[in-house]
């Protein structure tokens, strides 16, 4: 988790832009360079103002609005940054070093100290060295780099800011004024090309996600916003309706879903190029963006990414009236000998940060009041405001109520104006407090306010001071500031770097040489603007939209007792940024892989679950960490527009000790195992006891042993099915665990059963060679009894001295008995098999007659049972009645064929040797005919064997293996007295049941 977001040594990365941020800064020293950035930005002012693609206000209401975004983001990045340092110093653990650092930059940005070095040093090093370091690497803090450059590039910190303050003092003065000139002046060209500067590094990181989504199956689908919307884990607002809405339609859902897909892709693709298309893609690359963050800061639960996101789209576009639109200024008339009035005209000038208003004495105004149509009479009875650019007029408590629309302080007040309004009831105290405000509050002097337009042009003239860095070359050409060009030349070659990696077509750009070059030599450098690799809301983040993680506090029902008391713990509110990230970044790792919880995960979060406890005050001495399965409906099930109920299983819980940290006790739930296991389309086949052993199972070890298997065996490795299903256990992709190896293994294993058949398998060096490991690794296993596990081990032993001595089929044998074992404990007893599967062992079974030249008789349903016959004793057994009958005995054909199936050759195996015996059968049918035969000691004696074999057989159902008991304790009885007939007739109805049960009903033998 730690350094998430770098490409190699964040330290170097930010050398990268260091060294470049020096050289462009030395070269913009060039009269030649810097009348070139000089020329480059008026010409692009020009162009941005030809193209309408910004909207523009007077300087000082943009620079006002820029005040606020920074005082607003830098104390959101000081409370983040200050809320890791606390908890460190609270529960006293290491402090982060450049957390501090950052939280006092943050400070420094937020109260307008040394503005424009706060601004550039927390921009370059919050995401390449801080965040990494913090191991909290949120794409909230690379949005808050790119409001820190439109800040730093403004230049921001001009007013509402201490060293606004600061510049007008004697000593602390110099320093400011030298580092303005050092930014230099703020101009309406400079701030137009900022805002596009700014908004081309946004646009970066918007064409990386936009290319990337378009291989991601989320987006693809278009149900990447249903999936969303659905989950509780980022929709807990709305949470509630946008189920009733899927409940009630759930193509309405789909529909929307699709549709806001579309809306986003086209918004990432136009979002800086729209601007400058026309009126329509300027309004929807305006208006959506502003929709999405506002969804995205106030419904979504997305951090502070919505959050900076919205103060970076307020920075760019706000003009509208409450932000300060000069044209629309509202000019308020007011008692300048009326102590209230002052008292209340002083506040407005307060809180009016967008200087939205200005306030003239009525007295010393006459003459401009008197033009609007107003007497003095009329103003000192109500206080009035005039709009000079419209003639619009207001007064006493209307005034009011519109001032409280224009300020953005005052909005909090606004249901409080309606009410007062609709009842009538505010006009009535207004008139009231009016007609007595001189007898309440007496009077005074000729205020000296002045007014709000003049101290802004005096503002305005003072910020282009010509010393601070407004000097030209030729009176024609503007000289622009070094620092601010360097910084935008950085941005320019770091970006072009950045796009040279763009996944447009792979998912893998950094294999073409440029991509690779890029990145060994820049590396994740461009993150020092924000640029980097965002890829949001892909298939594998929703992942963890399908869980939720809960905490308890937990005590003993009593000392003698394993039973607890549980009581929920809520830490959402009480976690600060370092410990979210950390936390949900091992969630979503986690819900990806095998069930969605292992004890990796919680071994890695368990200190931060500790230190969330102990601030909240949690006395209980153990925990319980818990993360449930929620039911979410699929892609094609939204497809076809099916409801799904939302359903919650756990999947797994650990049991904590807070004292030591250790996880005394990992559970697995079936429900939630179950429920994890079908959102992979695997069936619920694991035993629920054994999930931590099967989500460890050395899966690599054990295809490699089924790989020898199939290599030592003509006839298996010769299956090109077989052999596919094999090179896929070793398949290396994105998304893929050791629960699929483990299932692939299982399907394999159930499709070609004679793989693990003792009965079919040639033992081999190879099978012994790679067995040995894989039951080395089986004793290593975690959730096994103690008895299995050194069972397992002595049995490795073995293994290790039959290889020693070359006794294959002994090593072999060995290594199948304990895989045995081991998958009986993995898996549910008896584990189900499908239709399908089913449905291919019958065609593979046939397929594997049909190359053998005999008809598809066998029963898919009887293959273990058929791989495992005992060929050998039946043909003994058939041997026997045909020595024991005269007619039978002289046939030289039959004699031949019985022959037959005592021959050891190349390539033959249990299932040649059935066939061969089914063909005996068919073309004598006497030699299984009771009435027919004759009974001997000899034939009662194999038969009796025969039957002793076949109550072993594999797989046999329940009524089957009955009969075949039963005919054999027959015949044991029978053969004690003597009583061959008797005998014979048991051995040949014992056998018949077998028979019955391996063919095709119709083909009985």
């Amino acid at each position: 988790m730690v350094n998430a977001f770098s490409d190699g040594v964040p330290a170097y990365e930010f050398l990268v832009f260091l060294t470049l941020t020096c050289i462009f800064a030395v070269a913009a020293q060039s009269p030649v360079v810097n009348r070139w950035a000089a020329g480059v930005q008026k010409a692009l002012a020009e162009f941005i103002r030809n193209r309408q693609a910004l909207p523009e206000q007077d300087l000082f209401a943009d620079l006002r609005v820029l005040e606020v975004v920074r005082v607003v983001a830098g104390s959101m990045a000081a409370v983040r940054y200050g809320e890791i340092v606390w908890s460190s110093v609270l529960y006293g653990s290491a402090v982060p070093f450049v957390a501090a650092i950052a939280a006092g930059l943050a400070l420094l940005v937020a109260v307008g100290l040394l503005t424009p070095i706060a601004t550039v040093a927390l921009m370059a090093s919050a995401n390449i060295l801080v965040d990494n370091a913090l191991g909290a690497s949120t794409l909230g803090t690379q949005v808050l780099s790119m409001i820190l450059l439109m800040l730093f590039l403004a230049p921001a910190g001009r007013t509402l800011s201490l060293d606004a303050v600061l510049a007008r003092t004697e000593q602390a003065g110099v320093v400011i004024r030298a580092m303005h000139r050092w930014t230099g002046p703020p101009s309406s060209d400079r701030l137009l090309v900022v805002k596009i500067v700014t908004l081309f590094a946004y646009y970066c990181v918007c064409l990386y996600s936009a290319f990337w989504h378009l291989r991601d199956p989320a987006w693809t689908s278009g149900l990447v916003i249903a999936w969303v919307l659905l989950s509780p884990a980022h929709n807990l607002l709305l949470y509630d309706a946008v189920v009733r809405l899927y409940e009630w339609s759930p193509f309405a859902l789909v529909t929307f879903s699709r549709v806001a897909t579309l809306g986003m892709w086209a918004w990432y693709l136009l979002v800086l190029p729209g601007l400058f298309l026309g009126r329509a893609t300027r309004a929807f690359a305006m208006y959506w963006g502003l929709a999405f963050f506002l969804i995205s800061a106030f419904v979504l639960r997305l951090g502070l990414l919505g959050k900076y996101e919205l103060l970076l789209w307020i920075g760019l576009f706000a003009t509208t009236r409450p932000f300060g639109n000069s044209s629309h200024v509202l000019t308020v008339f007011f008692d300048d000998r009326c102590r209230l009035c002052d008292s209340t005209v002083r506040t407005l000038s307060t809180i009016d940060v967008f200087h939205r208003l200005d306030f003239p004495p009525i007295r010393a105004n006459q003459e401009l009041l008197s033009k609007q149509g107003v007497t003095l009479a009329d103003g000192l009875q109500d206080i009035v405001g005039i709009e000079i650019a419209t003639g619009r007029r207001w007064s006493g408590f209307e005034l009011y109520s519109v001032l409280a629309h224009r300020l953005v302080a005052l909005w909090p007040l606004l249901p409080l104006f309606w009410l007062l309004s609709l009842t009538g009831a505010g006009p009535a105290i207004y008139r009231y407090i009016a007609e007595r405000r001189t007898k309440l509050f007496g009077v005074c002097e000729t205020s000296t306010l002045p007014g709000k337009l003049e101290k802004r042009s005096a503002y305005c003239a003072s910020a282009m001071d010509p010393g601070a860095g407004g000097k030209t070359f030729d009176g024609r050409t503007e000289r622009v500031a070094a620092a601010p060009v360097a910084i935008v030349m950085t941005l320019v070659v770091l970006a072009s770097a950045f796009l040279i990696r763009l996944p447009i077509g792979h998912d893998e750009p950094d294999r073409f040489a440029a991509a690779a070059w890029s990145r060994s030599i820049f590396g994740a450098a461009p993150l020092a603007f924000g640029i980097g690799r965002i890829n949001v809301f892909n298939a594998e983040d929703l992942s963890v939209t399908r869980r939720r993680l809960r905490v308890y506090a937990v005590r003993p029902v009593a000392a003698s007792t394993s039973e607890y008391l549980r009581r929920q713990l809520e830490i959402r509110s009480v976690e600060n940024d370092a410990q979210t990230f950390w936390i949900t970044a091992h969630l979503r790792a986690a819900s990806r892989q095998n069930v969605g919880c292992d004890r990796d995960f919680f071994e890695a979060i368990v200190p931060q679950i500790i230190a969330i406890s102990r601030r909240i005050g949690v006395t209980e001495s153990k925990m319980v960490v818990e993360i449930a399965a929620i039911r979410r409906p699929t892609e094609s099930e939204l497809g076809y527009y099916q409801f799904i109920a939302q359903a919650e299983s756990p999947i797994c819980e650990a049991l904590i000790d807070r004292e030591s940290g250790t996880i005394e006790k990992l559970s697995y739930h079936e429900a939630g195992v179950s429920l994890v296991l079908a959102e992979r389309d695997y069936s619920s086949i694991l035993n629920v006891y054994n999930v931590e052993s099967a989500v460890t199972y050395p899966c690599r070890l054990d295809a490699a042993f089924v790989g020898a298997i199939v290599d030592g065996h003509l006839r298996l490795n010769a299956d090109e099915d077989l052999l596919h299903a094999i090179r896929a256990l070793y398949a290396d992709k994105p998304g893929r665990f050791t629960i699929d190896c483990l299932m692939d293994i299982w399907d394999l294993t159930n499709r070609w059963p004679e793989v693990t058949s003792p009965f079919f398998v040639n033992p081999t060096p190879a099978t012994c060679a790679t067995g040995g490991p894989l039951l080395q690794a089986l004793a290593d296993l975690p959730t096994f009894a103690a008895e299995t596990t050194r069972r397992i081990r002595e049995q490795h032993e073995i293994v290790v001295r039959a290889q020693a001595e070359g006794d294959w089929r002994g090593c072999l044998d060995a290594i199948l008995l304990n895989r045995a074992t081991i998958w009986a404990q993995l898996l549910k007893p008896p584990p189900t098999e499908t239709a399908e599967q089913r449905e291919f062992v019958q065609k593979r079974l046939d397929a594997h007659l049909a190359r053998l030249g005999g008809p598809p008789v066998l029963a898919g349903r009887a293959i273990q049972v058929a791989f495992a016959y005992p060929c050998r004793v039946d043909a003994g057994l058939i041997g026997t009645i045909v020595d024991g009958h005269a007619e039978l005995n002289a046939d030289e054909n039959l004699i031949r064929t019985i022959r037959a199936l005592f021959a050891d050759m190349p390539g033959r195996d249990t299932i040649d040797c059935l066939m061969n015996v089914r063909d005996i059968v068919t073309r004598w049918p006497k030699l299984t005919d009771p009435s027919f035969v004759n009974p001997t000691p000899a034939n009662c004696a194999s038969g009796e064997g025969l039957l002793a074999d076949l109550r072993e057989l594999p797989a046999l159902p329940a009524d089957v293996a009955a009969r075949i008991r039963e005919q054999h304790d027959k015949g044991a009885r029978a053969r004690a007295d003597s009583n061959w007939r008797e005998c014979l007739n048991a051995a040949l109805e014992g056998r018949a049941a077998t028979w019955r049960y391996l063919l095709k009903p119709g083909d009985i033998r």
